[in-house]
């Protein structure tokens, strides 16, 4: 949904959608914002509890892809539920930089996590990472893939959140957000965003 400064002001229920990569400060950000005003949904998390009702595992994409909605969010791109945001929320992508690139590397480095993976980025990789790796699907050390794969995975969804965001949303930056402490520094972050566009 794109909204003048003017319409976004004057937008009495936000509903807003924060797209960006796993720890970039999606959850952080939404826990800045009143708890009596905002209702915070996070996404991996009710596929993980209420979905599939046990903590996110390695084969999440597996089990998730087994309802169709949440098949829909996976994908993200082209499908009924990334319309439904588009068409009743406010989509803002938190664009990360070379510091924030460079954290999130290292994170998924000291602690790798299941992630989902489009299936042709996948299977490309796999492929890649076999022949540069000499490894099996078999004998492979799945953390040492999710180590591999993870900046060229980073690279991979900034190319479709920006297409996203270029679309039918905002953009702001990463580095901006750590000064967020308020509802009103969200909500002017945002603004500026969309007077800048």
């Amino acid at each position: 949904m794109k909204l003048t400064a003017s319409e976004f002001t004057k937008w009495s229920n936000k509903a807003i959608t924060l797209l960006g990569m796993s720890g970039i400060g999606k959850t952080t950000l939404a826990n800045k914002l009143p708890k009596s005003k905002w209702f915070h949904y996070s996404g991996d998390y009710r596929i993980g509890t209420k979905y599939l009702e046990e903590p996110i595992l390695d084969n999440i994409k597996e089990r998730a892809m087994e309802v169709s909605f949440l098949k829909d969010l996976l994908k993200l791109i082209d499908t009924d539920a990334m319309e439904a945001l588009i068409e009743n929320t406010m989509i803002v992508y938190i664009e990360d930089n070379q510091e924030a690139r460079k954290t999130l590397i290292e994170r998924a480095k000291v602690h790798p996590k299941p992630l989902y993976y489009n299936k042709d980025f996948l299977m490309s990789n796999l492929e890649i990472y076999e022949d540069e790796m000499k490894e099996s699907p078999e004998s492979m050390d799945p953390n040492e893939f999710v180590r591999w794969i993870f900046p060229k995975l980073l690279e991979y969804r900034k190319i479709k959140y920006e297409s996203i965001a270029n679309q039918h949303g905002y953009t702001i930056q990463a580095s901006k957000t750590v000064n967020v402490n308020s509802e009103s520094d969200f909500l002017g972050l945002i603004l500026n965003s969309i007077k800048s566009q």
